[in-house]
């Protein structure tokens, strides 16, 4: 047997081992016919749609166990739940990371707290913020159940420098730094996500300090001549060092840019398909989700 071949049995006996202790079916069960095709496919939808997608409706366990690799394939439960109805634990089985959940399980109206954590001439950040992120943000902005919370400042590093001020090193490089500096400058300026996104949009990737603020400060906005004071003094600096600070407190530490979280969890397919993961976890999910096909098998 391959190395791919075996790799991908694996993952389908942790898929059946993980659809057994998720929805407490009996073995016979989910290895019979086709339930356990009926389950991988309803496996990462919400409660609600469980029964329109598969024609029976999943079981609801006071507690369950699901695993966070292979992409998070399987969520037993949909992420979006009020806090004070779980007890969320992280451990390790067999080299695997698990989420544990207990409680009372029930959908709810829950809100998403999304964090993108970005640098600013990074080129994945940029092909994320253009594919991903905007498109996201521009069917989903107007949600009142999502907070979108972005934070500059990646795998720099900032060393206090006196009294009031901070020396920082960015990974691509002193304009890098420069960037990240203005983007937190713009954040801090304007507070509103509606207000600033659009800025944070046109700041990526730019070639220099001048270059975004040509095409992306002057002309733009009324508060043009602080936010570049801002960019290029001690205050961004500072901005830098506290998004820096910010980033620090990630767990698992941050280790690849851009890092995206959902509810404080580390969401590795929102890289690739934002809008489907918001989607998937919002409830109820808005129209602008069910009027798409999420399922893609190949």
């Amino acid at each position: 047997m391959s190395q791919a071949n075996a790799s991908i049995r694996a993952q389908r006996i942790l898929l059946n081992l993980s659809l057994i202790s998720c929805f407490g079916l009996a073995q016979e069960n989910v290895f019979n016919g086709g339930a356990l095709e009926d389950y991988l496919r309803c496996a990462s939808v919400e409660w609600s749609t469980a029964y329109e997608r598969c024609g029976h409706p999943l079981q609801i366990p006071n507690s369950v166990l699901h695993p966070l690799n292979f992409g998070q394939t399987i969520q037993a439960i949909p992420a979006a739940l009020p806090t004070d109805a779980l007890n969320i634990l992280q451990k390790r089985h067999h080299g695997f990371k698990y989420r544990t959940f207990q409680g009372s399980i029930q959908p709810s109206e829950a809100k998403l707290n999304a964090s993108f954590y970005i640098e600013s001439r990074c080129p994945d950040t940029t092909r994320f913020i253009r594919y991903q992120l905007g498109p996201a943000w521009e069917k989903l902005g107007s949600s009142n159940h999502i907070t979108w919370n972005i934070i500059v400042f990646g795998k720099a590093k900032c060393t206090p420098k006196g009294d009031h001020d901070f020396s920082c090193i960015c990974q691509h490089g002193t304009t890098e730094c420069e960037l990240n500096q203005l983007m937190n400058c713009v954040i801090k300026r304007l507070h509103d996500i509606n207000l600033y996104f659009p800025v944070i949009y046109c700041i990526q990737n730019r070639r220099n300090l001048k270059d975004a603020q040509q095409h992306c400060i002057e002309g733009q906005l009324e508060s043009a001549a602080s936010i570049m004071a801002c960019a290029s003094g001690a205050e961004g600096r500072g901005l830098l060092a506290d998004a820096g600070a910010q980033t620090s407190q990630l767990q698992p530490p941050l280790n690849f840019v851009p890092w995206i979280t959902i509810n404080g969890f580390r969401s590795v397919n929102s890289v690739y398909n934002l809008f489907q993961e918001l989607c998937n976890q919002l409830i109820p999910q808005p129209d602008v989700c069910l009027r798409q096909n999420f399922f893609q098998w190949g």
